[in-house]
């Protein structure tokens, strides 16, 4: 059976309920009459009994999933990852594409972090740069309180989140350090990020006008979950009332303000400069709204999803299209060329960096990541 067909099993069994216990259900065995005299037979020891063919079968509910270096990821926290990923599957072929996208995405991880360890940065700094994020996180959820009970959605605790966000500040700093944003331990920038204007305008001639500036959108939305409002019919039904209320002429960002159970309710459900071509292909129904949308239309409740179970009702308004416009000649558009130009440069950078630490790395199972096992 291959790895990943055993964690599918282990998933499984992680989520199955607990075998009964003796007593439990079960007849008590019988015992001997107390004034009964002993015999040979009793005073013997008793021979050991062949298990019995309904007896329930040990499970695991923890192990070892995979290796990077010196770090372990438990069965348990890949399955936290794969929840927090939240990468939509129906069928068997699309799960374990979805398993072995999170298992790439972890490893990737981990080799960034190791080589943020590396870099030898201050402590001091680490921690400024973790309080800092934290901060972030808690002004975007709207509150402590509100921090409190996303966390617990994600099977996080505040520690959880500390060492989360730790982690992903040493895998930050490495990349900016490959990519020549941020100076390493000894202070000093390693890449050259001068980008010629020769190079600018040869972008601007062969590039087409929609990857040099996509096509982007504005709009609000207001989210109603299913489990914060006490089921799927509740949330359809408070989504439905936030429909008619916009299109009776309330404000829609008092609406969102008074009722919406998103992270956008902290700047009033608004989403700006997100890309169409990225939202087609992500939320092809929340596409279909925005492509087509006039101002002053308010979309029906949309359906959102998670591993295939309905969870709420997103409702969009205010949208605004952006459509690509450049003129060379312009400071703007060199600069958003540049820094096209700049991203696509670092991202072969950090894909360089990371195919030559992976090469390096002990990594069990050495199959799941397209390595060849020691003979």
């Amino acid at each position: 059976m291959s790895h990943l067909a055993l964690l599918l099993a282990a998933f499984q069994a992680v989520q199955a309920p607990p075998a009964p216990q003796q007593g439990e259900g079960t007849a008590a065995p019988a015992t001997p009459a107390q004034d009964a005299p002993a015999t040979p037979a009793q005073d013997a020891p008793t021979p050991a009994r062949p298990p019995r063919s309904d007896a329930p079968t040990p499970q695991s509910i923890n192990g070892v999933q995979f290796v990077v270096n010196d770090q372990v990821v438990t069965l348990r926290d890949f399955i936290d990852d794969l929840r927090r990923d939240n990468r939509p599957y129906t069928t068997q072929q699309e799960r374990e594409r979805a398993f072995r996208e999170t298992f790439a995405s972890r490893v990737r991880q981990l080799l960034m972090e190791q080589g943020g360890r590396e870099l030898g940065y201050e402590e001091a700094l680490i921690k400024r740069y973790v309080d800092d994020e934290i901060q972030s996180n808690i002004k975007a959820s709207g509150g402590i309180v509100d921090l409190g009970e996303q966390l617990r959605r994600s099977n996080l605790d505040p520690t959880g989140l500390r060492e989360m966000t730790q982690r992903g500040v040493y895998a930050q700093l490495w990349g900016m350090a490959v990519e020549g944003q941020q100076p390493k331990s000894t202070g000093r920038l390693t890449v050259d990020r001068y980008m010629r204007p020769g190079r600018i305008l040869f972008e601007f001639e062969r590039a087409p006008l929609t990857e040099l500036a996509p096509g982007t959108v504005d709009f609000q939305n207001l989210f109603i979950s299913a489990d914060g409002s006490g089921g799927v019919a509740a949330a359809k039904a408070k989504a439905d009332d936030a429909v008619a209320a916009a299109r009776a002429g309330r404000s829609f960002t008092e609406l969102v303000r008074e009722r919406s159970q998103s992270l956008t309710k902290a700047k009033d459900g608004w989403e700006r400069g997100l890309a169409l071509k990225q939202i087609e292909t992500a939320l092809p129904e929340v596409y279909e709204f925005l492509a087509t949308a006039a101002p002053g239309d308010v979309s029906a409740p949309i359906g959102q999803r998670r591993d295939g179970e309905l969870i709420g009702f997103v409702v969009l308004a205010n949208v605004k299209r952006a459509e690509p416009m450049l003129d060379f000649n312009t400071p703007r558009t060199q600069e958003q060329i540049r820094r096209r130009l700049l991203a696509n440069q670092g991202q072969y950078r950090r894909d360089r960096e990371l195919s030559k630490m992976l090469e390096g790395a002990y990594v069990w199972p050495p199959e799941l990541f397209g390595q060849t096992a020691e003979r």
